[in-house]
């Protein structure tokens, strides 16, 4: 900030003791110093929090909120990130920065607020994920082999390609069904099998009525239709819709209640995108992965569910675990700093959920850049994140 002091054509012509010019610049300083700081003070009330830490919690009911530097992260760092965020050629809608379970900065722009369903499109995927290993650890889905046909009449006709009767639940997990299908493309859906999807009823018909192309386990290939697929093996080995049977074994038990996720006209839940939740709500979700899918004492998803779903799907798919995203998704990876443990959730609109157990972090960033050329870079991003934190700073102890 420049502050400019002009003198009358009077006080130019008096002749002011020398003490007293450098009284008169050390005040212009001060006063300077004065209107920064209040500036300052004024920007960070739009995204850095305030309060102290208080110690371990659950944020089944709420999060807690408190100063970075409680927790390990400098606030003029942290304030980097919202100003990387709300760059003009971005269309952030809202954003939240969480460590040690404590929210450090959050911001909603356009209107938006902490109250805001926001629609997640392919975040769901990682949602579908932890619902899936539920099932599979509850004994409603024997295994990660289970061969995949064995639930769908279509496909148990002397006709069903030869190739379709060898796809397991792992295939459609980690992308590598071998189905042709061809997912939204630069934030359009024009010509894809997404578009043909939302005009047709029945979502699963659709899908189990795709050539194979590929031998089960051979190609990776982003599709919406292996998770389709999983969402009905779920409603078929439980009789329960994804969605009801994960809001009784999980959603309802971290403070999840109120989200929403969408169905087809046949009433399967749309297991490749249409949960809709706040920026907190999609944070809780986070922390539960975060935890090793433990909460508040009790384990919702297994520890052992959540170490295999955020690997590597094979050594040829370096980047994809099961429904998640790992480290190698990001670019220049390994040189780019960012740690190996990381994954998180990803949807159309780079709507996100980071997750990075080792810096015990989560951050969720949800927006919409439909452009093709939007310049959002998550390395960019997560790395600005992670300046932030103070690693020379004397961290409470965790229980």
């Amino acid at each position: 900030m420049v502050v400019k002091l002009e003198m009358t054509r009077g006080e130019k012509d008096m002749k002011v003791p020398r003490f007293t010019k450098a009284w008169s610049a050390i005040i212009a300083l001060l006063f300077i110093a004065t209107i920064y700081a209040g500036c300052e003070e004024r920007v960070y009330e739009h995204f850095i929090c305030s309060g102290e830490y208080q110690g371990e919690y659950w944020p089944t009911a709420e999060w807690r909120a408190c100063k970075p530097e409680e927790v390990g992260m400098d606030s003029n760092d942290l304030y980097e990130v919202y100003s990387y965020a709300s760059r003009s050629n971005l269309v952030t809608e809202g954003i939240a920065v969480i460590r040690r379970g404590y929210i450090v900065g959050e911001k909603y722009f356009a209107g938006y607020d902490q109250a805001t369903r926001f629609s997640s499109f392919s975040v769901a995927k990682s949602f579908l994920s932890a619902v899936v290993g539920v099932a599979i650890d509850s004994g409603f889905i024997p295994s990660l082999d289970q061969l995949v046909y064995t639930y769908f009449d279509e496909w148990q006709s002397p006709e069903t390609e030869a190739q379709k009767t060898r796809i397991t639940l792992r295939h459609l997990l980690t992308m590598r069904s071998g189905l042709r299908f061809t997912d939204a493309q630069n934030a359009s859906t024009v010509g894809t099998d997404i578009e043909a999807l939302i005009a047709s009823d029945d979502y699963v018909e659709y899908v189990l009525a795709l050539p194979s192309i590929h031998e089960p386990g051979t190609y990776w290939n982003y599709s919406s239709g292996d998770s389709i697929l999983l969402s009905a093996i779920v409603q078929t080995a439980t009789d329960q819709t994804a969605y009801q049977f994960g809001m009784e074994h999980i959603f309802s038990r971290i403070g999840l209640s109120n989200i929403t996720w969408s169905s087809d006209h046949a009433g399967h839940t749309i297991g490749g995108w249409g949960v809709g939740a706040t920026v907190r709500e999609f944070a809780k979700f986070g922390y539960l992965y975060l935890n090793g899918g433990a909460w508040d004492g009790e384990q919702i998803v297994s520890r052992e569910w959540v170490q295999q779903s955020t690997r590597p799907a094979g050594a040829d798919v370096s980047w994809y675990g099961f429904q998640w995203w790992l480290a190698s998704y990001f670019s220049n990876y390994p040189r780019n700093g960012i740690p190996s443990d990381i994954f998180h959730a990803q949807g159309l609109y780079h709507q996100k959920i980071f997750v990075i157990p080792s810096e015990d972090l989560v951050v969720v960033r949800v927006g919409t850049d439909d452009d093709p050329n939007s310049q959002w870079n998550d390395t960019e991003f997560v790395r600005l994140i992670l300046a932030s934190i103070d690693r020379g700073s004397q961290l409470p102890a965790r229980n």
